[in-house]
């Protein structure tokens, strides 16, 4: 097989890894072992479609590309997703990743970046992450952006999904106008390193739900030191969803040192705090 190819998809029963030495496997019944490193596809359907009760892991090295109006990878099944490294394009209408199954989905690498529209039409901003399934979502690092175009960024993260979400770790880079984490209907987890407040809005909140008729439309700002070192720092849209700060036990996550930023500090230079640690984080 070439090292690129258009499409992928998976049924029950296969259990396929993408990563930069080629795809691995099993997929319908036999065995796979090819140098298949990355998918694209031009049309209008999800570059790689996960179904049934597959699994499937994207490593270091793979990349998936969705098409014009498509998807790079959908998942609606019940098998296990494991991303932990590479990269997921969204088409130029279409979403990075959509998460629809019922299995669970673990992020801890990698970069996952919707893509913008044209000028000329200003649509298609582009979602990072669309996630409207009833499985457990956990994102513990990686990078997550969204398209921008004219009229400003999409949504690098959109949850419309009846399973929990949780985040102790991730980069999320909107763009202007745009929003790191939309939540409608839908249950966010969000932990922080030592369990240090988020800073919503320029106030510090700590263990304590925040609920959608809290907050106003499009104009709210969340801020803070996630578990695993990643500054955190978006402004979020909250439509009848939960979000809550330090609620439970949060997964494993190792803090990275470099970006370990005091509690003291960060209530004392508010956002100034945050974009500091975040100018730590990138010279290291």
């Amino acid at each position: 097989a070439p090292a690129h190819a258009q499409t992928l998809s998976l049924n029950s029963g296969d259990n396929l890894t993408v990563s930069g030495a080629g795809t691995v496997g099993i997929q319908n019944g036999k065995a796979v072992s090819n140098t298949t490193s990355s998918y694209s596809f031009s049309g209008g359907n999800s570059t790689v479609q996960i179904s049934g009760t597959s699994t499937f892991t994207l490593a270091n090295g793979g990349g998936i590309s969705g098409g014009k109006s498509g998807q790079g990878l959908n998942t609606n099944g019940s098998g296990a997703v494991s991303i932990t490294g590479g990269s997921i394009t969204g088409g130029q209408f279409g979403t990075a990743m959509a998460i629809q199954g019922s299995g669970p989905v673990t992020i801890s690498g990698g970069t996952i970046r919707g893509t913008s529209g044209s000028f000329s039409n200003g649509l298609g901003n582009g979602t990072g992450l669309y996630i409207t399934g009833s499985g457990p979502v956990t994102i513990t690092g990686g990078t997550f952006a969204t398209g921008e175009n004219y009229f400003g960024g999409g949504t690098v993260l959109d949850a419309k999904s009846s399973g929990p979400i949780t985040v102790t770790g991730g980069i999320f880079t909107a763009g202007h106008s745009g929003y790191g984490l939309q939540i409608s209907n839908s249950t966010l987890n969000l932990f922080s390193f030592g369990g240090t407040p988020f800073l919503v809005d320029g106030v510090a909140m700590n263990n304590t739900t925040l609920n959608g008729s809290q907050f106003r439309f499009g104009s709210d700002t969340i801020s803070g030191i996630l578990a695993n070192g990643d500054v955190l720092n978006t402004r979020f849209q909250d439509q009848f969803g939960i979000i809550n700060l330090n609620i439970g036990s949060p997964p494993a996550a190792v803090p990275e040192a470099s970006t370990t930023v005091s509690l003291g500090l960060l209530l004392m230079l508010g956002l100034g705090g945050i974009a500091f640690a975040a100018r730590r984080k990138s010279a290291v």
